[in-house]
């Protein structure tokens, strides 16, 4: 998908008269001799990095690339990354001139205002924003959006995901955030980084940005890299926009399950729902309850297969491997999978991200040493792919066997 927090912070500085070249490095996988190659012509007076906490080794790369070629540029990291880490792991590093904490669609002004005047700080941020329909758009017009971008295989048009990750359907495909924040608070969950005040955009604003995306680039297929339906209300007034405009477009995202129902479910369909992707983590109720899930199992399974008989493309994850797990545990996870009917898109590993409460019970524990360490290895880790560190006192080999079963669903572990 898009670089989405690129888009927004380029919106922001071309309006105020900046110029701004973006780098999707992550999209476009050049080579590491390409990249030197490019930042070794390059000339900025600014070097912003993003990425999410598993990009830390690279982010590392890039910065120690940009101060050899270009050492008295200011370089700055923000988003996730930077923010999740800073306290613990960031503060004292003296190549990275500057940090965003946060969002940083204001904060970003006020640091190249101060480099203009020679008064930069070390770290940046401010309040969260309220009212999310006075940020502009996205800068899709600082994009080749006409490239990968609008051709690739994201949310519903991505059954391939785990295999090979190549599109099966034609659609053009646009991303959208239509809130940010999350109401929940899991403690496996990296979201909070932003903390838990959820913000909505209204149905109106998201529609605009739908609108603008279908005449302009031709796009049909929305995919939200957000929790669209957090509540039945919210879904009712998107799909009332949407049926007002007669909007004809495809779509699908992230989605509580366990608090909607079939009448809603059927009204999203209405107006062209065909992905639904939701984390139900574990069937085994004692384990929820560790994880601070909240959620109903009874209904969740229900919904499941109630939307198994709705929508186009309904996938689940798991977790395996949170404290607590056990044979016992994961037989009833097993059990409640052969209830669905049909076994979750992925079980990941349970994994340990800065900020979150997992990964303070690691450190309480001592499971986490080295953090710098710690974080160069999440590269490798990406989503849980292999048991980073094992929280339970089951044998390793007992957990890959137990990730493979859950995604294949026989009928036991142990």
């Amino acid at each position: 998908m898009p670089p989405m927090g690129l888009l927004y912070l380029s919106s922001i500085l071309r309006k105020e008269g900046y110029e701004v070249d973006i780098w999707d490095i992550n999209g476009q996988r050049p080579s590491t001799e390409e990249v030197e190659a490019k930042l070794a012509d390059a000339d900025y007076d600014v070097y912003g990095i993003g990425g999410i906490v598993t990009t830390y080794a690279s982010a590392c790369w890039l910065t120690e690339v940009i101060k050899k070629h270009h050492p008295d540029a200011t370089v700055v990291w923000g988003g996730s990354l930077a923010t999740s880490s800073y306290s613990r792991v960031l503060a004292n590093r003296p190549d990275i001139d500057a940090f965003v904490l946060g969002e940083g669609d204001r904060a970003i002004l006020d640091l190249v205002k101060d480099i203009e005047q020679g008064q930069l700080k070390r770290t940046y941020s401010r309040d969260l924003i309220d009212n999310l329909d006075e940020v502009s758009f996205p800068d899709y017009e600082n994009l080749d959006t006409h490239a990968k971008y609008l051709r690739a295989a994201v949310g519903g048009l991505n059954p391939r995901k785990w295999l090979d990750g190549q599109p099966v359907y034609n659609n053009r495909v646009g991303c959208i955030i239509s809130a940010r924040g999350c109401p929940f608070n899991c403690y496996f969950c990296y979201s909070h980084y932003l903390g838990r005040k959820y913000r909505r955009r209204s149905a109106a604003n998201v529609a605009d940005e739908i609108d603008m995306l279908m005449t302009r680039y031709g796009v049909e297929y929305i995919h939200f890299c957000d929790e669209l339906a957090i509540t039945k209300e919210r879904s009712y007034q998107f799909c009332s926009e949407m049926s007002k405009r007669k909007a004809k477009v495809l779509w699908g995202g992230a989605m509580r399950l366990d608090i909607l129902d079939e009448p809603t479910l059927i009204a999203m369909k209405e107006q062209g729902l065909i992905h639904v992707g939701t984390g139900i983590e574990s069937f085994s109720p004692r384990i929820l309850k560790l994880m601070n899930k909240n959620i109903k199992i009874d209904r969740a399974k229900e919904n499941l297969q109630m939307a198994k008989g709705i929508i186009r493309d309904v996938q689940y994850s798991l977790i395996v491997g949170y404290p607590g797990e056990d044979e016992e545990s994961l037989n009833t996870t097993l059990r409640g999978v052969a209830e669905v009917g049909f076994p979750p898109e992925q079980a990941f590993f349970a994994t340990a991200y800065p900020g979150t409460e997992l990964y303070q019970y690691a450190l309480d524990r001592g499971y986490i040493k080295d953090e710098a360490a710690y974080l160069g290895n999440l590269s490798d880790h990406e989503q849980g792919s292999f048991p980073l560190i094992n929280f339970t006192g089951l044998p390793e080999d007992v957990l890959l066997s137990a990730k493979k079963s859950l995604e294949g669903s026989p009928n036991t572990v142990g």
